[in-house]
């Protein structure tokens, strides 16, 4: 049988992940950010855009081998994400949490993930 990779189920996943996450307080060493710190929208925008397609990536067809190196993988996507944007992980953890403690701001910023991730998709399938 044959997946295809669906874009709403992970984001939607994503969202539940985030909110559950949200309500739980949860003691850390790291320092928690100031507002300068926080990453723009715009920029938070690309940076989920970009972990979405990883979890796209890395959810395909995972076999009991692929599996066994999904966590070298993973670890090996996400530190590109985190160099190309030039942020540290507490920054892009701090972010998502600052974000998606206002529904508005993570809703839109999902939103605006899914309509770009929608356009590629269709720009792919044109071809």
């Amino acid at each position: 049988m044959i997946r295809y990779f669906n874009p709403m189920k992970n984001i939607f996943l994503f969202l539940l992940l985030i909110m559950f996450s949200c309500n739980q307080k949860k003691q850390s060493t790291e320092p928690i950010l100031n507002s300068s710190e926080i990453i723009p929208t715009e920029e938070m925008t690309k940076i989920m855009e970009d972990v979405m397609l990883v979890e796209g990536v890395m959810g395909m067809g995972v076999s009991e081998q692929k599996f066994k190196d999904y966590p070298y993988y993973s670890s090996h996507y996400y530190n590109f994400i985190l160099k190309k944007y030039n942020i540290t992980a507490n920054q892009l953890r701090e972010s998502i949490n600052y974000y998606a403690s206002d529904s508005e701001k993570i809703l839109k910023i999902m939103q605006d993930v899914l309509n770009n991730l929608s356009e590629k998709q269709s720009k792919v399938a044109g071809k």
